[in-house]
């Protein structure tokens, strides 16, 4: 069985987001992904394992992790990608209801695509409902639109726009105490 990757001297996701956020944010990706403990091959025909991880050297095929295993993982990637979602967008970071669908987006399509995507320029931008309402475009996965995905867009865009409005009208509150206290 492939060794999973030992947690390194970075930040937790409750660090970053805090601890009621970084709980959220779990719930909602392993909602919208599910949790196998053994590898399958996805709708695409990727191997995939745990609650979408599709890294080759975990995903092999007869790989059998715990739950416990498989959430420890997904906490670590999900750590991952909120740092990637703070350098590209940081001000969505400091908005629970604008991170959770940013960071499930960029774990769902990649990091790098995530700092390249509409949705993040838009937020960069400031133009929050933008953002949110390019999130949708989302729905292809190797050229197939997929019905989970688009109910994961949906749900992700619904959570957005609470964000956006609160980015709006102001009312963002700083997240550095609670972030600072999960340290």
């Amino acid at each position: 069985m492939p060794k999973l990757p030992l947690p390194g001297n970075k930040k937790s996701l409750a660090a970053l987001l805090g601890a009621t956020a970084a709980a959220a944010l779990l719930a909602f990706v392993v909602k919208h992904e599910g949790l196998v403990t053994n590898t399958y091959i996805d709708a695409t025909g990727t191997p995939t394992v745990c609650v979408g991880e599709t890294d080759p050297a975990l995903a092999v095929p007869g790989a059998v992790y715990s739950a416990d295993q498989c959430l420890r993982l997904l906490e670590d990637r999900l750590t991952e990608f909120a740092a990637a979602v703070g350098r590209a967008t940081p001000a969505v970071m400091d908005v629970p209801e604008l991170a959770i669908p940013a960071i499930d987006l960029a774990y769902n399509i990649g990091a790098a695509a995530y700092a390249r995507s509409t949705t993040a320029g838009h937020f960069r931008a400031g133009r929050w409902r933008e953002g949110c309402a390019a999130m949708k475009r989302f729905v292809y996965s190797k050229g197939r639109k997929l019905c989970g995905l688009e109910i994961r867009r949906e749900n992700e865009f619904a959570l957005c726009l609470q964000g956006a409005a609160a980015m709006e009208a102001g009312r963002a509150p700083p997240r550095e105490r609670e972030r600072e206290q999960a340290q």
